[in-house]
């Protein structure tokens, strides 16, 4: 299995497209010869690997980077949630020491 697709799966789904449509164009009188799936599914499913394998070439050198930044999200959000909690108990600090008054008294009368 490749890194985009199942290969085999994807090769088997357009094996049977090719024999039903080759089915339908005999059953329509258009002369198709009864060998021509075993010539036409070997070269869908190398085409197949063929693609599935330069675009996993062209993808690979990209995971180890994608990866990298996977992991730095994570310390990020880990950092991001640390601040939080601290930023969280300075806040009732300051509201345990009343260090922002909530209203302000009237002077005067």
């Amino acid at each position: 299995m490749s890194i985009l697709f199942d290969q085999d799966a994807a090769a088997a789904k357009f094996s049977d497209a090719i024999k039903t449509g080759l089915a339908e164009a005999q059953a329509a009188g258009i002369a198709a010869e009864d060998h021509l799936p075993g010539v036409l599914i070997p070269l869908i499913h190398q085409t197949l690997l063929e693609a599935s394998t330069d675009v996993s070439g062209a993808i690979a050198p990209l995971l180890p980077r994608i990866d990298a930044l996977n992991s730095t999200l994570a310390l990020a959000l880990a950092e991001s949630t640390r601040w939080r909690t601290i930023f969280e108990r300075l806040a009732l600090i300051f509201e345990r020491l009343n260090l922002s008054p909530s209203t302000i008294p009237k002077q005067g009368g």
